[in-house]
């Protein structure tokens, strides 16, 4: 693998990263309340190509190689390697399913969140509430696994 490869991957990933965080602030901004179920769509959408690039085979590939080969890399793309392989060891064994199911219920969490506030009935909230908490507890096995590499590498 050449860097300009791997950076061009890394673009790829910046680049989702970037469309996901406009719809965020559209989300957040002005989004019609109706459009928040297929927008929870269209987001868990984006987060499952942006997690499968930030995990899959060519970032893989770059990890090995670049691990073997860190001479072939400039200054820019060895700080890039280390923050790569960092995120990549942290989510490697989570499920894209999960990743795109926790993403879609934060999306629709927020929703719930501002009708509940406006009607200043947090009721609304509840059943986005239990969502979150039901794919956090899924999600803390992987967590753990995260955390005790950290704890052994450091």
């Amino acid at each position: 693998m050449k860097e300009q490869e791997f950076l061009k991957e890394l673009k790829e990933i910046d680049l989702l990263q970037q469309a996901m965080g406009i719809l965020g602030w559209d989300n957040q901004t002005g989004m019609p309340e109706k459009a928040s179920d297929y927008r929870a769509e269209v987001d868990s959408y984006l987060y499952g190509l942006y997690f499968d690039k930030k995990v899959g085979e060519p970032i893989q590939e770059a990890i090995s190689y670049f691990g073997k080969h860190p001479e072939e890399l400039s200054e820019v793309g060895k700080a890039a390697y280390q923050l790569v392989k960092e995120e990549y060891e942290l989510q490697k064994d989570v499920p894209n399913e999960l990743a795109m199911a926790a993403s879609a219920a934060t999306s629709k969490a927020h929703t719930a969140w501002l009708k509940a506030r406006k009607e200043k009935d947090f009721s609304l909230f509840k059943d986005a509430l239990s969502e979150n908490i039901r794919l956090t507890k899924e999600l803390i096995p992987y967590w753990k696994k995260m955390s005790e590499r950290i704890t052994m590498c450091c």
